[in-house]
């Protein structure tokens, strides 16, 4: 993999979207006691900021969208932070991690 001083990893939102991603990590932010691990509270307000400073909008044939751009580690914390969220809303319906051992 090749290391940058620039973002590889771009996402374009529209404003739903934007507010949707925003007020999942916001309640992560909030909710230290239920989750239970500060270090997911404290990456994700670090996740905020940087996307409040650093998001910005730009204009498509199809509307306003929020333009926001990761480093690759960034994008995989977000994405801990979205099965994190997903997690304590619902249990998955099937097992795959049990499907990944039979399979290895």
């Amino acid at each position: 993999m090749i290391y940058t001083n620039k973002p590889n990893v771009r996402l374009y939102l529209t404003g739903d979207l934007y507010n949707s991603l925003m007020s999942v990590i916001a309640m992560i932010t909030e909710s230290k006691r239920e989750i239970g691990e500060t270090t997911f509270s404290e990456q994700a307000e670090k996740l905020k900021g940087k996307i409040l400073k650093h998001g910005h909008l730009i204009k498509t044939k199809s509307g306003e969208r929020v333009s926001i751009h990761f480093f690759e580690r960034e994008a995989a914390i977000l994405i801990k932070l979205l099965i994190l969220y997903n997690s304590l809303r619902e249990k998955p319906p099937v097992d795959f991690f049990a499907e990944l051992k039979e399979r290895v």
